[in-house]
């Protein structure tokens, strides 16, 4: 799974939020990468880990509703249902591929 919102800031600078890599982390629970950046810098990158694909879905759902509440439209988004969490995949509109 990979989705990047864009969005251009008061600056004319291009925002991008990326999510990726939704998949079971080593120990236990779920784990994805988020990487926030601007313009064409490589940005940084964040891990994020949760206890039950329950809750990440529950995260990718609230932080999506939000960004897009910021001003952020989609730029991209690849993926397979079945790699998010029950019903993720289809509220983010995810194609198999």
């Amino acid at each position: 799974m990979m989705v990047t919102l864009y969005k251009t800031d008061k600056t004319g600078k291009l925002r991008f939020f990326t999510v990726h890599d939704l998949q079971r982390s080593l120990l236990e629970g779920y784990a994805l990468t988020v990487n926030v950046s601007v313009g064409d810098a490589a940005g940084k990158d964040r891990l994020m880990e949760f206890a039950d694909a329950a809750e990440a879905e529950r995260w990718i759902a609230r932080t999506f509703a939000s960004k897009r509440k910021d001003g952020y439209s989609t730029l991209y988004r690849y993926g397979s249902e079945r790699t998010l969490p029950d019903r993720a995949g289809k509220r983010l509109g995810l194609k198999a591929g």
